[in-house]
């Protein structure tokens, strides 16, 4: 167990990190609901970890980025895994600028694993003091690792387009997921349309209505319960919406197909 980690007074307090565990062999963890950002890093051998109902096997040198909500189950043998949170008001932000992708498994750069292994293994000698203000400069150098370099051109159509596939059955909105990018919403609007043919709103609503679709063949739940899991929040507007893209009430549609 790694000392906690203190507040970063650098930051006013909106991003902190806290270390959580190093796991060892066959050690697992278990989280019923994340409460805030983090990071999975393999350092040595696979696990194999169930995110929500999704299972994804974790190898050597990959990591994983967490959100909050998240149902997490881990378990692995032989393995070396380090696990951290990242909290506060701007601690999502931080990661998203970062490109540090959420809810998939992601390849570390050759640089980020050496620091890793160099880090731990001053640890394991006894090199390294664990003061309260190491966690929070060691998780920093990793974040610092995994990040994009400065002088190469950041993405933001690819980043907001991961976000909206991650969260489009959420109530989110272009607007709020622009904003956490530093980016304006028209610049935003040519970026998306010039590599990916359609505006985030279009592309939001098109995978909100898959989703439906999908649910009103596949499953028995109500039209309110596929509304709210399609990520409309008023059941009334997703019916007015859903007669104007396919010509019925979601209902009809149902019995049609």
């Amino acid at each position: 167990m790694l000392s906690p980690g203190e507040k970063d007074s650098f930051l006013s307090g909106e991003v902190f990190v806290r270390m959580a565990h190093v796991y060892r062999d066959d050690d697992q963890f278990q989280a019923m609901r994340t409460s805030a950002q983090g990071l999975l890093c393999v350092l040595s051998g696979s696990g194999q970890l169930m995110c929500n109902d999704q299972e994804l096997i974790l190898h050597k040198d990959q990591y994983f980025r967490y959100t909050p909500g998240m149902r997490l189950h881990w378990s692995a043998d032989k393995v070396c895994l380090l696990r951290f949170t990242v909290k506060g008001s701007r601690a999502a932000k931080r990661l998203d600028q970062a490109q540090i992708l959420a809810a998939r498994v992601n390849h570390m750069p050759a640089m980020t694993s050496r620091l890793l292994m160099q880090r731990m293994q001053q640890i394991i000698d006894g090199q390294q003091r664990l003061s309260r203000s190491f966690p929070i400069a060691f998780a920093w150098e990793i974040i610092d690792s995994l990040s994009t370099p400065v002088y190469e051109a950041i993405d933001h159509a690819l980043i907001i387009k991961e976000l909206i596939e991650e969260s489009f059955h959420q109530n989110i909105h272009i607007n709020e997921l622009a904003s956490r990018l530093d980016v304006d919403r028209s610049t935003l609007f040519r970026q998306f349309k010039k590599r990916f043919g359609q505006s985030p709103k279009a592309f939001l609503d098109q995978l909100r209505f898959t989703q439906a679709q999908r649910l009103l063949l596949e499953s028995k739940l109500s039209i309110t319960a596929i509304a709210a899991q399609s990520g409309f929040n008023d059941p009334e507007h997703f019916s007015r919406r859903f007669r104007s893209e396919f010509g019925m009430q979601p209902s009809q549609w149902r019995n049609k197909h």
